[in-house]
């Protein structure tokens, strides 16, 4: 069983549709078509359909409840200067490339690419995430590196990115 197939139901149980992922040198591709409309029982059947793969995505957004902050850096500096501007998460994943995605509530929030051009952040309110524990290219990606309570469903979960007062 591939790690897609063994992971669609515990997103699932937390109401998050994913589908499967082609991971290549060159791009990550969905396995399917129709990836952005996708309910949870069309994410069952992709399961089953494709059950070797090792890579899944969700779409960020409306759909999962999920708005990712998408810090295209491995810099830790820069991570701590986006949660103090956006606030805590529960939810770090670092990708394969090294760099960081915080999983916030999502709150209405538009895909934001580069919303500062000087700052190497996009805003996911929308378009393909690829989740954990998915396998590229480079290595199994991404990682759960913080996790301070249970995902999704737990209290304390922000809701929203915001804006903090230094």
């Amino acid at each position: 069983m591939g790690i897609f197939a063994e992971h669609q139901p515990i997103y699932a149980s937390y109401n998050i549709p994913t589908f499967p992922v082609r991971i290549t040198a060159d791009q990550k591709k969905p396995a399917t078509v129709g990836y952005r409309k996708l309910g949870i029982p069309s994410s069952q059947q992709l399961a089953l359909k494709f059950p070797d793969l090792d890579a899944f995505a969700f779409m960020a957004g409306k759909r999962a409840k999920i708005t990712v902050l998408d810090i295209d850096s491995p810099d830790e500096n820069l991570l701590r200067d986006m949660m103090k501007r956006h606030g805590q998460t529960p939810i770090i994943v670092r990708s394969g490339s090294g760099n960081f995605h915080a999983w916030y509530r999502f709150n209405g929030e538009a895909r934001a690419v580069r919303p500062d051009p000087s700052i190497p952040v996009d805003l996911l309110g929308g378009g393909v995430v690829i989740a954990p524990p998915s396998k590229g290219m480079r290595r199994s990606r991404p990682i759960v590196i913080s996790l301070a309570v249970q995902v999704l469903g737990a209290p304390g979960w922000r809701f929203g990115l915001r804006e903090c007062s230094e």
